[in-house]
């Protein structure tokens, strides 16, 4: 049983079902079902985006996505002059391939880090990329953190 199945078989508890039976015929839907009366399949609904190769979920890119951003955020080293620094990221799809983001976005967190004087900004990486670097009230244990993304496909 995954967690979707059981968040439901929970709430079906509530509901007042005394026999909640899962997989009843095996491995093939429903997933549930309930005083012998009443059968539930789960489904996890996805939001897509349909680019040229066809549907994927939205978290096929922002989970891989935001893996790679916090690498690159911790990979920049420790706090300098005891301050850290949080970076929000908003992007669009169709993402451009890591292989030439991620120099871009290296070099405009490096230039952020040699400037001398330092503050709050945003910065258009590319067209469906930008960043927001805000300063951490405390400092970390690196110079950058992730600190959210904003995913401009994603309803809510």
């Amino acid at each position: 049983m995954d967690a979707s199945e059981r968040l439901a078989e929970a709430y079906l508890k509530t509901l007042g079902f005394k026999e909640i039976k899962y997989e009843p015929d095996g491995n093939v839907p429903p997933d549930f079902l309930c005083d012998r009366r009443v059968a539930v399949e789960v489904r996890r609904l996805n939001q897509n985006f349909v680019g040229h190769t066809g549907p994927k979920g939205l978290e096929e890119v922002s989970i891989a996505l935001g893996k790679r951003m916090r690498k690159l955020l911790l990979s920049m080293g420790a706090p300098t002059e005891g301050k850290s620094w949080f970076v929000r990221y908003r992007f669009q799809r169709p993402v451009l391939d890591w292989k030439i983001l991620s120099p871009k976005i290296e070099h405009e967190l490096r230039m952020f880090m040699s400037n001398s004087v330092r503050h709050e900004m945003t910065m258009t990486i590319v067209n469906s990329f930008s960043i927001q670097i805000t300063a951490a009230t405390i400092v970390r244990s690196s110079y950058f953190l992730l600190g959210g993304f904003t995913d401009h496909e994603s309803g809510g």
